[in-house]
């Protein structure tokens, strides 16, 4: 089943490679990427959700999501795990983006934007404000894969282990603790 996850993964940055490779389509994900560099976005994301709330349940449901991410995907899988990103296994790669210093498993823009889309989907009430956040965390998690930083399977995971995390805290701060 790893083997047949790796493939796919090598096939559809060899796609996106042979088939994507447009420079304004590039260019696009570039700024959309750089939204979320460091969680900017999720951080306003956020901001505005706590401003909006004023709720301390909410607020922790934010704060600790958004570390236990970082904690969980960057500082610890990423280091255990050591996967290679696709500029280092497959060579000629068109790469527009400063090439990334970390693991490409699993995506931490991914996974911050992943806390984001969640949250927002949770919390965001106006439904054009909430449609909005939601489509930018998908386009930056899509955009790792677009920019040949990620595979696939890098950015689905990060993207998913965000939602379970989000999902768990919230369940656990709804069910055990009182505002």
């Amino acid at each position: 089943m790893i083997t047949f996850i790796q493939n796919l993964d090598i096939k559809i940055i060899q796609f996106i490679e042979e088939h994507l490779n447009y420079e304004s389509l590039q260019l696009f994900f570039l700024f959309i990427t750089k939204l979320n560099d460091y969680g900017l976005l999720t951080f306003l994301a956020v901001a505005f959700i706590i401003i909006q709330y004023k709720d301390t349940r909410i607020t922790k449901i934010c704060i600790y999501s958004t570390i236990l991410s970082l904690i969980i995907v960057q500082l610890m899988m990423k280091n255990i795990i050591q996967r290679p990103r696709p500029y280092e296994l497959i060579t000629g790669l068109n790469i527009i983006i400063k090439k990334p210093l970390t693991h490409s498993f699993p995506s931490g823009h991914a996974s911050i934007s992943g806390i984001g889309f969640i949250l927002s989907y949770l919390y965001f009430e106006r439904k054009l404000v909430k449609y909005f956040f939601m489509i930018l965390f998908f386009l930056v998690a899509i955009s790792r894969l677009i920019l040949k930083v990620h595979f696939l399977s890098d950015v689905v995971i990060g993207f998913s282990l965000a939602l379970l995390i989000v999902l768990t805290i919230y369940f656990i701060m709804k069910k055990y603790v009182k505002t």
